[in-house]
C-alpha cells in the first residue's frame, strides 16, 4: 500500500510521516531527499534555488520499492498512491515556521498563496480518488498521525 502525505511546506508532513510510519510499520520515504540523493530531477531552478522534480523518474524509482510505504512530499499525490492525506495549516502559523527556517520572503509568499487557495488539496482531488484533508493548525504531529491511522483503518475496512 502507498500512503501519500502531502501539503505545503511547514504543515508537518515529514514529522507526521515519521511518527505514522513507526506506528503502522510502513517504510517512510522522504521524496524530496530521494530526488536529490537518487538524482530524480530534470534540472535546477536557479530562481527558486530548488531541484525540478522529474515525476517520471520518481515513479520509475518507486517501482523498485517493495512493501507498504508512506510517501512524504508536497508532490506525493502525483506518485500513484492508494490514498492521500493533505495536511493544511493556517497561513499565519506557516509564515512563522518558514521564517524560523530562514526561507526567502519570495518562497514564503509563494507557499502561503498556495496554502490560502488550497492548491495542493485541489490538485490531489483532481488526480486521486481517495483524498482526506487534515487541519494541523492546533494539533500535535502525534495527534495528526493518530487521526491518519484511524482514517486508514476505516479506509482499509471499506477498500481491502
Amino acid at each position: 500500500m502507498r500512503v501519500a502525505i502531502a501539503g505545503t511546506p511547514g504543515c508537518g508532513k515529514t514529522t507526521v510521516a515519521k511518527i505514522l510510519a513507526k506506528k503502522i510499520h510502513f517504510r517512510h520515504l522522504n521524496i524530496n531527499r530521494l530526488i536529490k540523493s537518487k538524482r530524480l530531477y530534470s534540472g535546477f531552478d536557479k530562481k527558486r534555488k530548488a531541484y525540478i522534480a522529474d515525476v517520471g523518474k520518481i515513479k520509475k524509482f518507486l517501482k523498485t520499492v517493495k512493501g507498504d510505504v508512506i510517501l512524504d512530499s508536497h508532490l506525493s499525490y502525483l506518485l500513484n498512491p492508494d490514498v492521500v492525506f493533505v495536511l493544511m495549516c493556517r497561513p499565519d502559523i506557516l509564515v512563522k515556521r518558514m521564517k524560523k527556517r530562514k526561507w526567502r520572503q519570495r518562497k514564503i509568499n509563494e507557499n502561503i498563496e498556495a496554502e490560502m487557495i488550497g492548491l495542493i488539496l485541489w490538485e490531489a482531488k483532481k488526480s486521486c480518488k481517495k483524498v482526506f484533508e487534515i487541519d494541523t493548525t492546533k494539533k500535535t504531529p502525534s495527534q495528526v498521525a493518530k487521526k491518519i491511522e484511524s482514517l486508514l483503518k476505516i479506509y482499509l475496512s471499506q477498500y481491502p
